[in-house]
């Protein structure tokens, strides 16, 4: 008589493998949770770091306007007029935009103190050649307190 040898087979049964998909499942919820906040997190820490970064730029950008200002900062209202107290919605202040500049009079030699017109002449030499004035821009002339607007 031949023994014959049983093997036996394992497995698992509906049951078990419904009770481990479960608990992969509640693992993996888990853990997208905690990703996602993770990433909200960080989103919100990347928004906030990108809007400082900003600031701290233009308050650079605005002191360095002021450190070359050819002129006290004034407060101003909305619609440019200088606010004496209190805060105010805006600054302004003269730029030094570029210099040297040939001043004369156009009906004689020097410049009068009468005089309404002035000739501006400029170098076009390519290390001293200051910006052309545009529409709006002041010119004060050293040691005056005139300010005349092109």
């Amino acid at each position: 008589m031949k023994n014959r040898k049983h093997y036996s087979i394992s497995a698992f049964t509906i049951t078990e493998t419904m009770v481990a998909s479960l608990a992969f499942g509640i693992v993996s919820v888990g853990v997208m949770l905690f990703l996602n906040t993770g990433l909200l997190t960080f989103a919100k820490n990347y928004s906030t770091n990108v809007s400082h970064s900003s600031m701290r730029d233009a308050l650079d950008r605005v002191g360095n306007s002021m450190n070359t200002a050819a002129s006290s900062p004034e407060l101003i209202n909305t619609n440019g007029t200088v606010v004496t107290t209190g805060s105010a919605p805006g600054i302004r202040f003269d730029q030094l935009r570029g210099y040297p500049y040939i001043v004369t009079h156009p009906g004689g030699a020097g410049l009068s103190a009468s005089a309404t017109t002035l000739v501006l002449t400029r170098s076009v030499h390519a290390l001293s050649s200051p910006p052309i004035p545009i529409a709006g821009d002041i010119i004060t002339l050293d040691n005056s307190t005139a300010r005349l607007r092109v």
